[in-house]
């Protein structure tokens, strides 16, 4: 059965990707074998994968709210847009996670001229500079193109003596979508660290924000759209995040909603939410 892909090309439907991806979201390997059985029988040629995703979360949420908020991670991400803002603190906070301490949005001198650095991070042994790239579509790559640019700017930087420091440096890419192939190559080369989704097989942006349980606050699935933008407008950005009654009747959410909300929330907070 042929599916059409956001990136426009066609593909086989794959009942194992289904699988591995349920199976990440947490869902029992029991329950797994129902779940695939009942998205298969509405599965259509030339159906857009989206509409698999949402029947997916859909049955998803019928048995777990916190199965179905895991399983719609990569979703949730793009929903923090248009700008990239949200994802940049997004990754900040996951550097923070790992003992790094951050800054975000600098203006840092190099040798030749200044540049904008969406984060930095840095910890006993090392100072990493960040680019942030946020894509609203899923099937975009940020191309070598985007890797040759960024790793120059990182050595310029590197390069003012007013920057020099005995801590390692290092340049780092993170993207809610992919990368091609040459820009992979092209950072394995120079040592610029790409994380993307999906990407590298270890330690790319999904297993990082599930190991964290940075589970944006997108990902609830009890949340109503105007409920989410309101929510990140106020300042809320993580599932872990939101703590207290206050902060959802300020921003504008009825009472009755606010005990199912923060429930949910808890679930994907993990040790994070005490």
């Amino acid at each position: 059965m042929k599916i059409l892909k956001s990136t426009g090309l066609t593909d086989t439907f794959d009942e194992k990707k289904l699988h591995l991806s349920l199976a990440k979201a947490g869902v029992p390997e029991a329950d797994i074998p129902e779940i695939i059985n009942e998205v298969s029988r509405g599965v259509k040629e030339n159906m857009k994968s989206t509409e698999i995703f949402k029947k997916s979360c859909s049955l998803l949420g019928k048995r777990s709210k916190q199965w179905a908020g895991r399983y719609r991670l990569k979703r949730a991400i793009l929903e923090l847009g248009p700008s990239g803002f949200n994802f940049e603190q997004l990754v900040s906070k996951l550097f923070q996670r790992k003992a790094y301490e951050t800054r975000t949005n600098l203006i840092m001198t190099g040798q030749c001229i200044d540049h904008e650095v969406d984060v930095r991070a840095e910890n006993e042994d090392e100072i990493i500079l960040v680019e942030c790239k946020f894509h609203n579509h899923p099937g975009y790559r940020s191309d070598v193109r985007t890797a040759l640019y960024i790793y120059s700017r990182f050595e310029d930087i590197k390069d003012n003596p007013k920057n020099s420091s005995q801590k390692y440096h290092r340049g780092a890419i993170f993207t809610n979508t992919r990368f091609t192939q040459d820009a992979v190559k092209y950072g394995q080369c120079k040592g610029l660290r790409l994380i993307g989704w999906g990407s590298p097989s270890d330690e790319n942006l999904q297993q990082l924000l599930e190991s964290a349980f940075l589970y944006p606050i997108t990902c609830l699935p009890v949340l109503s759209n105007w409920e989410k933008k309101a929510l990140l407008d106020s300042g809320l950005l993580l599932c872990s995040d939101i703590r207290r009654e206050s902060q959802l009747l300020k921003a504008g959410i009825k009472t009755k909603r606010i005990r199912g909300i923060l429930q949910e929330a808890r679930k994907l907070s993990g040790p994070y939410y005490s």
